[in-house]
């Protein structure tokens, strides 16, 4: 991984074009297929849209399972999409996989337990420390991935406590915050405000960059250079996208999808071809992935439920799984997968590769050495609690100086 890719890592959390299999719409390099997405809203005008998805929940997804002749592990939260997995195995054979954190409970265990009320499927629950956490990062960044905050917690659990020797297949429920506006970072009231500027411009501003100001405070001239190259293939993409949709509440779906999903849908295969598993995404099947984005956003909320609410999407998704659970759960608050790494870095066990990190500065290339030391010195430093558990800024550099030290040992 060269240095223009691995600032993008830093800055967005993904690469565009940073491989992975093969997803629906997306060419190598990371753009986008404008003919395949043409053709998906042109097609998209001769049918009922919302009832063909429909029709795919109901009758395609439960036909995931059968064509798996072993037993399958499978993420689950214990959120939506991992419920309604869950719902469609029904009394079938499956081992279900979830991971919270020692002394955190922003998780999804609640829910877990209420699946399991409903469904007694085998499940193995990992309540991970902070030195877990680290064994699982330093396990991927050996095998060469990066990842997002979670990846860790999973690797820990497939290479530490050995549930990855007993399965050949990895399932988890990628796609439907991306497809279906499950997304609980920006409420519609959000998108309104950007409705009255050019489609590109509301993307960039939405383009999740959680680390630019840090980065660019401490760039050399270079680095200044190599961002540009960063920005120009980013903007190519929200030309791309501006180019098909007119409003900004379908065109954030498919920047979410060309960017969230394909980073998710690479660091699962990653992790699971580093275990010889097969991983497999139901919901990322092409023709729901078509259905989806040849249906306007708004047919696929429920505005009744307010426009400042975040959780207003996924309406077909949850309507299937009421049949299976409870409207308290299907409707409860979304949480999801939230690692509290920001709070992880500050302890004893990750001084000593900040110390490494401050006498051997990354990406050389591209950073101010001084800015650099000074930055994270500050950082590190810091008695800001809102600082303290929202720098992503120290994961993104501790993770490439992780890689690149990896590099140069092998």
């Amino acid at each position: 991984m060269n240095e223009i890719e691995l600032l993008e890592y830093g800055i967005y959390h993904n690469i565009l074009g940073g491989g992975g299999k093969c997803i629906p719409g997306i060419k190598s390099n990371g753009l986008i297929d404008i003919q395949y997405f043409e053709n998906t809203i042109s097609n998209s005008n001769k049918i009922d849209t919302v009832a063909e998805i429909e029709s795919w929940l109901c009758n395609s997804l439960p036909k995931w399972r059968e064509s798996l002749k072993h037993t399958p592990l499978m993420l689950c939260s214990g959120g939506v999409d991992s419920s309604t997995l869950a719902a469609m195995l029904g009394d079938q054979d499956a081992y279900l996989l979830h991971t919270s954190y020692v002394q955190h409970d922003n998780n999804d265990l609640q829910k877990l337990c209420k699946l399991l009320d409903h469904f007694p499927l085998r499940v193995e629950i990992n309540s991970i420390s902070e030195g877990e956490y680290l064994a699982g990062l330093l396990s991927l960044i050996e095998g060469g991935i990066l990842q997002n905050t979670y990846g860790p917690s999973i690797e820990y659990a497939l290479s530490h406590k050995g549930y990855g020797k007993n399965y050949k297949h990895l399932i988890t429920g990628s796609a439907p915050d991306e497809l279906f506006y499950g997304m609980e970072k920006y409420s519609f009231d959000y998108f309104k405000k950007l409705d009255n500027i050019p489609v590109e411009i509301a993307l960039e501003k939405i383009d999740v960059n959680y680390n630019f100001i840090a980065f660019n405070s401490i760039l050399n001239s270079n680095g200044k250079d190599v961002v540009e190259l960063i920005k120009n293939k980013r903007e190519k993409l929200y030309n791309e996208i501006s180019s098909l949709y007119d409003s900004i509440y379908d065109a954030q779906r498919l920047l979410a999808y060309s960017t969230v999903t394909t980073q998710h849908m690479k660091m699962y295969d990653d992790i699971s071809n580093k275990h010889n598993l097969k991983h497999i995404a139901p919901f990322m099947d092409k023709n729901l992935v078509e259905l989806s984005f040849g249906t306007p956003v708004m047919s696929l909320v429920d505005v009744s439920l307010g426009t400042k609410n975040v959780e207003i999407g996924k309406k077909h998704l949850k309507k299937i799984l009421e049949n299976y659970m409870p409207k308290t759960h299907v409707y409860s608050k979304k949480i999801g997968f939230h690692a509290p790494v920001t709070k992880y870095l500050y302890s004893g066990l990750y001084r000593k590769y900040f110390d490494e990190m401050l006498d051997s500065t990354p990406l050389k290339g591209v950073f101010n050495e001084g800015k650099f030391r000074n930055l994270v010195t500050s950082r590190l430093n810091s008695n800001n609690e809102k600082e303290i558990y929202s720098d992503y800024f120290l994961y993104a550099v501790l993770n490439i100086f992780l890689y690149e030290k990896n590099n140069d040992n092998k």
